[in-house]
C-alpha cells in the first residue's frame, strides 16, 4: 500500500487492468511508466529527467538499489536495440524448462501444431506420469511462454490445454511438438 500511494503522490494512476502497472503524464513527451513486480521496479520514460525523478521519490521512501537497465524481468530477456526499443525473448527460459520437464530431446518442428486435437482421438491414454501432473505443469509452461514473449504458439497451447483432465497419447505428443518448436525457435 505505501508503494502505491508513494506512486500515486507522484502522479501516476494504478491502471485498471493491472495492479502492478502505473502510468502517469499529461503527453507521450512526459509519459511515465512503473512496473512492479514482487521486489522488482521497471521504470520507464522518454525522458530520462522522469526516470531519475521516480528513483528519487521511491528511494525516499523505500531502500533501493539501481541496478541499471534491465536484462532480464521475470524470465524474458531484454536487449536493447541499437535503432532504439528492445527486444524481448525467453530463450534461456525455454530452454531451462526443457530441462526441468526433461523435454530437451523433443524433435524440432517447424510448425507449433499440425492438427487440430480431439476429445477422443482414438489413441490410447498418455503414461500415469504424463497423467499425474506432467502434462499440466508443461501446458502451464507454455502458457506463461505464450503470454509473454511467444504468441505463435498461443492457439496450440490453448488446444492442448483443453485435455489437462485426460490427456491421450497423442495429446502429449502434441505438447512435445510445441516444445520442439519452442527449443528449435528460440531466438524468435
Amino acid at each position: 500500500k505505501n508503494f502505491v500511494r508513494a506512486l500515486q503522490k507522484f502522479g501516476l494512476q494504478q491502471s485498471p487492468y493491472d495492479c502492478c502497472l502505473f502510468v502517469g503524464g499529461k503527453t507521450i513527451n512526459d509519459l511515465t511508466i512503473v512496473i512492479f513486480y514482487v521486489d522488482d521496479v521497471l521504470i520507464s520514460a522518454k525522458e530520462p529527467r522522469r526516470v531519475q525523478v521516480v528513483q528519487q521519490l521511491l528511494s525516499s521512501v523505500f531502500p533501493m538499489k539501481k541496478l541499471g537497465p534491465p536484462r532480464l524481468w521475470t524470465g524474458i530477456e531484454v536487449t536493447p536495440l541499437p535503432e532504439g526499443g528492445y527486444f524481448l525473448s525467453q530463450t534461456e527460459y525455454i530452454k531451462r524448462a526443457a530441462r526441468r520437464l526433461n523435454l530437451s530431446g523433443c524433435s524440432s518442428s517447424r510448425l507449433p501444431c499440425s492438427s487440430l486435437l480431439k476429445r477422443d482421438d482414438g489413441s490410447p491414454p498418455a503414461s500415469p506420469a504424463v497423467q499425474n501432473g506432467l502434462y499440466r505443469a508443461t501446458i502451464g509452461t507454455l502458457l506463461w511462454i505464450s503470454l509473454h514473449t511467444r504468441p505463435d504458439i498461443c492457439f496450440a497451447v490453448t488446444q492442448a490445454a483443453r485435455f489437462c483432465e485426460n490427456p491421450s497419447a497423442l495429446h502429449w505428443s502434441a505438447v512435445k511438438q510445441i516444445v520442439g518448436y519452442l527449443l528449435s525457435t528460440c531466438g524468435l
